[in-house]
């Protein structure tokens, strides 16, 4: 009897520190961005990079922490956006990047991810969408939009206020360049 709770035990540890990275690592929760939108969207911004212990870090040593991810960190993005500031996150084990770009005191910000199973939205809707030449997901609150376009590397996630024809495909080509054949 001693022996069988002993055994039920260690293959429950076990399978407690196998499951536990990758459960981790398999769901990316946007609800804590979304949720506080409304009201600020640079703190609502802050409070998602909070809970995925970022570090903001220079520009040029974006590539060097998230190697195996697809992603463009222009210092100005089509429209006008001027880079602000460059954040190393961690995504369970996994690393990704965000960063914050401003038109004259206009937000927008981009999250990228390795693909993952899931993304929280909380009470928020998730709706497929094409924007230009790209096919993605998009949440939307109020006026903002949290757009993801997926290649097999990386999730591109850009939040702005920008909508089709105001130039929300120029950004989405110029922060998720094609992957290299």
């Amino acid at each position: 009897m001693a022996a069988a709770v002993v055994f039920a035990v260690g293959i429950g540890l076990l399978a407690a520190t196998l499951s536990a990275p990758e459960a981790q690592a398999s769901t990316v929760h946007f609800e804590v961005l979304l949720d506080a939108l409304p009201l600020d969207a640079r703190k609502a911004f802050r409070k998602f990079l909070l809970l995925y212990d970022a570090k903001e870090i220079a520009p040029a040593a974006a590539a060097d922490l998230a190697p195996d991810l697809n992603f463009a960190l222009p210092g100005v993005l089509p429209g006008g956006f001027r880079l602000q500031q460059v954040y190393a996150l961690r995504f369970g084990e996994q690393p990704g990047l965000a960063a914050s770009y401003d038109r004259d005191g206009e937000f927008l910000g981009v999250i990228f991810h390795q693909p993952v199973r899931v993304e929280q939205f909380g009470t928020h809707k998730d709706y497929d969408c094409v924007v230009g030449k790209h096919r993605g997901h998009e949440v939307k609150v109020g006026d903002w939009r949290l757009v993801h376009l997926t290649d097999p590397t990386t999730c591109h996630c850009v939040l702005s206020k920008l909508s089709d024809t105001t130039g929300l495909p120029e950004v989405l080509a110029a922060v998720a360049p094609p992957l290299p054949e």
